[in-house]
């Protein structure tokens, strides 16, 4: 396994990681995926040419990151994946200013066991709830997002 930073031709790898999660990630979102993946920072973990997990991040403010897309393939996430994602290399390929603060969404409200996972995990990693937003723009009435937030230097 090889982690890097993506290049353009791991963006349908990422956007196969997102299909084989339709729990937790729309066909809609594939596309966003596509785009965003041209002009923001992502990292990826592959073996030979199969994408087995990302992070996309996007610069929010001079200081800070935002995880907009993290996926893992499932069953790789036993091999440490989702941990190198937000804890160990992330951060090294965000934007030179934003790498003080990480931000991230998930679902608040959903308790399905894949969200009271998901929620689990980023706060295992450090990362706070800080809000409960209904509805994020862009996002549909009734399904609030949780903000939350992780210092990446002493601050």
């Amino acid at each position: 396994m090889e982690i890097r930073q993506a290049e353009l031709d791991d963006i349908e790898g990422c956007v196969a990681a997102l299909a084989l999660l339709p729990e937790f990630f729309t066909p809609s979102t594939h596309d966003e995926v596509r785009t965003s993946m041209i002009i923001d920072r992502a990292v990826v973990a592959v073996d030979g040419a199969t994408v087995l997990g990302f992070v996309l991040n996007q610069e929010r403010h001079p200081r800070s990151a935002e995880i907009i897309y993290a996926a893992v393939h499932p069953g790789s996430d036993a091999k440490g994946l989702g941990r190198w994602s937000c804890v160990a290399y992330s951060p090294i390929w965000a934007p030179p200013a934003s790498r003080e603060w990480k931000l991230r969404r998930s679902m608040s409200q959903r308790d399905t066991n894949h969200f009271v996972a998901t929620r689990r995990f980023w706060e295992s990693h450090g990362f706070i709830q800080v809000d409960c937003i209904d509805p994020l723009p862009g996002w549909e009435p009734g399904n609030p997002a949780a903000i939350y937030v992780k210092a990446l230097t002493d601050t």
